[in-house]
């Protein structure tokens, strides 16, 4: 008898990890008027940087989706409602900011350090290219993922 509950443990725990993979859907019920993102810069030393995204909406979302995060570039934040359809979501990055990322070298310029993010980003869910963004998003109080494909990059904003 306990070598049969050794052997039903052992089998049941294979195959936990396929039942605790997330499934992407290919379908979402809004179609996506206007997607893309933006980089920004501040010209101030030590202003900070990041990426700002954007996600507009041909139509108002249905009452029973409610968006919760966009994973995007080996970040994850939670997306904001803005009005008139759109979402944004804000990711902050160690560029130009103060003590993280500057050095003063002899000719009292600053150049910046290069950030080692693996540690940060090792619990990242997705493998997704630069242009690529899943959207995490509740319907019917279950949990679900899309992915978004081709997003388009704006130039750079470098703030004064």
């Amino acid at each position: 008898m306990k070598k049969n509950v050794i052997i039903l443990l052992f089998f049941l725990s294979g195959i936990t990890p396929c039942f605790s993979q997330i499934v992407i859907s290919k379908y979402f019920d809004t179609k996506i008027k206007k997607i893309y993102f933006q980089k920004w810069v501040s010209g101030v030393r030590g202003g900070g940087s990041g990426t700002n995204f954007y996600i507009k909406f041909k139509k108002p979302l249905s009452k029973t989706i409610q968006l919760e995060k966009i994973y995007f570039q080996k970040q994850q934040v939670k997306l904001h409602f803005r009005g008139d359809n759109l979402y944004t979501a804000h990711f902050i990055s160690n560029i130009n900011r103060e003590g993280n990322d500057l050095e003063s070298n002899s000719s009292s310029q600053y150049v910046v350090k290069p950030i080692n993010n693996t540690k940060q980003n090792s619990n990242f869910k997705f493998v997704l290219k630069d242009n690529e963004a899943v959207l995490e998003y509740i319907e019917n109080n279950k949990t679900k993922f899309f992915k978004i494909k081709k997003i388009k990059e704006k130039p750079m904003i470098p703030y004064p």
